[in-house]
């Protein structure tokens, strides 16, 4: 359906579980910067201006790194985005920048939690697309079943056990999560 361009309620949970997951992605690589980034700074025993850590950035990655004009453009982009987000941030010492790392650890950490029930709810939907889809592939070779004379009904059904059997299973699944509905909704 999604193909189509008609939007379903498992297509939401997967857009909104992709841009979570985006966000969780962000949120771990800004994380793991800011602890070495600590951890860096935390060995130096008077704080360090912004200039020092931008100055220190731009130092690491020139030794490290090939010297290159498109590398040094890189590194004054990175180390501009790191001032940047240090500013906007207003974290000017490292007690800061822990307080900020935490705050995004526990931000996280929420949206995980709110992940799991949607999930959940994913998994759910999944059992019972897969549960629908086996009911509307069998249910031509059961009606066939259901018009045969009563003295053949019990060959037809050994020579189309597993298809007839399947949907069997899957119309009870559906008939007892139908949730007070009369009629199997077979579209939703």
């Amino acid at each position: 359906m999604e193909k189509r361009g008609i939007k379903t309620e498992r297509g939401n949970i997967n857009r909104e579980i992709m841009v979570t997951n985006n966000l969780l992605r962000q949120l771990n690589a800004r994380i793991s910067k800011l602890e070495k980034w600590i951890d860096e700074e935390s060995k130096i025993d008077e704080p360090p201006t912004l200039a020092d850590v931008i100055s220190n950035i731009l130092n690491s990655r020139e030794q490290t790194g090939q010297q290159s004009r498109y590398g040094t453009i890189n590194n004054l982009k990175q180390a501009a985005d790191m001032m940047n987000f240090l500013t906007e941030n207003n974290i000017m010492d490292l007690d800061r920048l822990h307080k900020f790392v935490i705050s995004m650890h526990n931000k996280q950490s929420e949206i995980r939690e709110k992940l799991k029930p949607m999930e959940r709810r994913l998994k759910t939907l999944d059992e019972h697309i897969r549960q629908a889809n086996l009911y509307r592939e069998h249910t031509p070779i059961n009606r066939i079943y259901q018009q045969q004379k009563p003295k053949h009904k019990e060959e037809f059904f050994e020579s189309n056990r597993v298809a007839l059997t399947l949907h069997q299973a899957a119309e009870r699944y559906i008939k007892t999560n139908l949730n007070g509905r009369d009629k199997i909704p077979l579209e939703a």
